[in-house]
């Protein structure tokens, strides 16, 4: 009865109606039992009607309209209903510059991460400058040596590597590189 005032449209006799309902079930009209009985009587879900019915040796028919439906009529009620529903949720209810934003807030999140994932990719792996994290080690005394941590070149001649001969040290690098990849 209450959902038939509310489907009406009667919001006074359905408040009635659910204030009556309230009542007997806090004064304890409703046993377990009848809780019980309710909950088996009624179907939640298409999988609990489909094994009901199997239980009971059925089949469920396939129901067949009595009348043509209009495949138009349906395509045009169709786009009512979309319009109907872009306007309430555009117009009436305020909803569409709320969206757009989001949209935007996500667009501009999503251009962000791709920029820090092409710069990940240029920068390579960044090591922590700390004591022990040099990527190169210059001896002066008692010895002279240089050293490059990264591909373990050595090379004696530290004066000549400080005045730019750096070459062989850069093709070694470049070689350990190509071959990791």
């Amino acid at each position: 009865n209450m959902q038939r005032c509310l489907d009406s449209g009667d919001a006074a006799n359905a408040q009635k109606f659910s204030s009556m309902f309230d009542q007997l079930r806090k004064s304890g009209a409703f046993t377990e039992a009848q809780k019980k009985e309710e909950k088996n009587h009624y179907l939640d879900s298409l999988g609990e009607l489909v094994a009901a019915v199997e239980r009971e040796g059925g089949v469920i028919p396939k129901f067949d309209y009595e009348f043509e439906v209009n495949p138009d009529k349906v395509d045009l009620t169709l786009k009512d209903m979309q319009s109907y529903t872009y306007n309430l949720v555009k117009n009436e209810m305020g909803l569409g510059d709320l969206i757009e934003s989001y949209i935007q807030k996500l667009e501009a999140q999503m251009e962000e991460e791709k920029m820090q994932n092409s710069m990940k990719q240029i920068q390579g792996e960044l090591k922590k400058i700390e004591w022990g994290s040099q990527i190169r080690s210059y001896v002066f005394c008692p010895y002279t040596m240089v050293k490059d941590h990264r591909t373990d070149w050595e090379t004696s001649d530290v004066f000549g590597f400080m005045d730019g001969n750096i070459h062989e040290c850069i093709l070694d690098y470049l070689k350990k590189s190509v071959s990791k990849k």
